[in-house]
């Protein structure tokens, strides 16, 4: 059963960021590479809340590092807002110093309508 409306999940995607696949999503109509751990999930149809809670997972092979993906604030990283678009989301993995594609991302958008 799904349910839809108010304070639901608008928008999920379950993706291998190592083979840049979606395995299965729903309002996602695809997921644009943007580099090393660096992705934008885009929306098949537009988030009209500007204020969504965003929710993301990561499994991968990584023996160093513990940071989890978030949304993927501007060059001034000052502003995480700058990643949450109306047809959007960025997320940034950088579990260490740098980038790194993990195997399994599940990133999930809530939001009244």
């Amino acid at each position: 059963m799904a349910y839809f409306g108010e304070n639901a999940i608008q928008a999920w995607v379950s993706y291998n960021g190592s083979t840049n696949a979606i395995r299965d999503s729903y309002n996602c109509s695809v997921v644009a590479d943007n580099g090393t751990g660096d992705f934008t999930m885009y929306f098949g149809s537009d988030i009209s809340n500007p204020c969504p809670c965003i929710m993301t997972i990561t499994r991968s092979n990584q023996t160093t590092g513990s940071t989890p993906p978030g949304v993927r604030s501007g060059a001034s990283h000052t502003d995480p807002a700058s990643g949450i678009l109306s047809n959007g989301v960025r997320i940034l993995h950088r579990p260490t110093t740098s980038g790194q594609d993990a195997n399994y991302y599940g990133v999930a958008v809530i939001a009244d309508t």
